[in-house]
């Protein structure tokens, strides 16, 4: 830290803080996305507006199918600012005149220009295989943690 502070000053330590302010709307795609999956029951009744109106109570099937599908998608349209996060924050002790990356869109470009789609998906499918079971328990317990603080019926019947 000292280096990086002796060798950038104060922005320095700020080198990627776009891509990942741009990185942390996964956050909020995952979300919408989980919970609409979750009540639509990933069934031929997805877009049936009938359905939407009953008491489904999805199973632990149905929730981590949820989890699952919405972090694949979440992760796919956002998962090439953590490469740009990466690249911009990789090589600090190279003076800052010659960085070849030194901006969030310029650095996408850059990797497109260079690498084509593929390097700014590289290391998304490792990424997902260790996601995806992680946010598969997280979602789990999410729920059961609602359902025993939550008084609704809709937790009192949600099956595990």
């Amino acid at each position: 830290m000292v280096e990086l502070f002796r060798l950038e000053g104060p922005k320095g330590f700020f080198r990627g803080a776009t891509a990942s302010l741009a990185g942390s709307l996964e956050g909020g795609v995952y979300f919408l996305l989980y919970e609409e999956l979750k009540v639509s029951g990933l069934g031929y009744q997805w877009f049936s507006e009938q359905y939407r109106h009953t008491s489904y109570i999805p199973t632990a099937i149905n929730l981590s199918l949820s989890a699952c599908i919405s972090k694949v998608i979440s992760n796919t349209i956002l998962y090439p600012t953590e490469v740009v996060r990466t690249r911009l924050r990789e090589n600090f002790e190279t003076p800052s005149k010659n960085r070849k990356y030194k901006k969030f869109w310029r650095t996408c470009s850059i990797v497109y220009r260079e690498e084509g789609i593929r390097g700014l998906y590289c290391g998304w499918t490792l990424q997902l295989y260790k996601t995806i079971p992680f946010t598969i328990i997280t979602f789990l317990i999410y729920e059961g943690v609602l359902k025993m603080v939550d008084n609704r019926e809709y937790y009192k019947n949600l099956v595990y």
